[in-house]
């Protein structure tokens, strides 16, 4: 198959089918793995600091230390307790700017943490390698009103009328500098879909990708980036479908 267009690599949560997800070890991993950018979440303790975590609560990934309760709840000495897989601990978005000097696409999981996520990239100078991409709407308008030039992504699971009207409330008829998104899951995006948006003027980003059909299904829409758990293989991929005669 010949590329005339790859898209990047974007490791999800680091490498997650490989470390710890949304964990300094993970990340490093996703890096060393040949992701081009990598995606992690964040949430807000109860005293205003944001975390890299994706659940609200800890029950899913604590292993040992404090091993339940809400992140909204608790200061971050206690989250501090918590231990993850592999002894790793829960970061600060802090931590992790400094964990890599990738692209990042940050997923605001909690609204409350949308303001404090641009404050700390502006505190360290990293908002040129960053995009916030979130589920809700107004965790974007709050990046939109506070940094008109980060990108950011509306993601849905669904290319429906929902997120159409979201997307229009938030980029239609708006003269933004910076280039921003939409990010869809992999099952029920269609080419029209892909097609409609980059006639709007946004990127397409798809997540979360797991086989080869999925890839070279992708790659013949021309979106713009693609999301998977394990960026090696979907370098590899890419790789195979650029030699694939099909």
């Amino acid at each position: 198959m010949s590329l005339t267009h790859t898209p990047l690599i974007v490791g999800h949560r680091g490498a997650a089918t490989l470390e710890p997800e949304n964990t300094r070890r993970s990340l490093l991993r996703g890096a060393a793995d040949g992701a081009q950018a990598l995606e992690f979440d964040v949430h807000l303790s109860a005293d205003g600091h944001v975390v890299v975590h994706h659940d609200a609560s800890l029950e899913r990934t604590a292993v040992a230390g404090r091993t339940e309760g809400e992140i909204a709840d608790l200061m971050l000495a206690q989250l501090r307790e918590v231990e993850l897989a592999c002894g790793e601990r829960i970061m600060t978005l802090p931590e992790a700017l400094e964990a890599t000097d990738l692209p990042l696409y940050i997923e605001v999981k909690a609204a409350a943490a949308a303001a404090p996520t641009v404050e700390a990239l502006r505190a360290a100078a990293a908002l040129e390698r960053a995009t916030i991409i979130s589920f809700l709407p107004d965790a974007i308008a709050t990046v939109l009103e506070m940094e008109p030039s980060l990108p950011t992504a509306l993601i849905s699971t669904l290319p429906d009328a929902e997120m159409e009207r979201n997307l229009e409330r938030l980029y239609g008829g708006r003269d933004l500098p910076a280039q921003h998104w939409a990010s869809f899951g992999v099952y029920e995006l269609r080419r029209e879909h892909v097609a409609a948006q980059h006639a709007a003027g946004r990127k397409v980003n798809v997540w979360t990708v797991h086989t080869y059909d999925q890839v070279r299904r992708l790659v013949s829409w021309g979106v713009d980036s693609i999301t998977a758990d394990d960026p090696a293989w979907l370098r590899a991929t890419l790789a195979r479908l650029a030699n694939d005669p099909a």
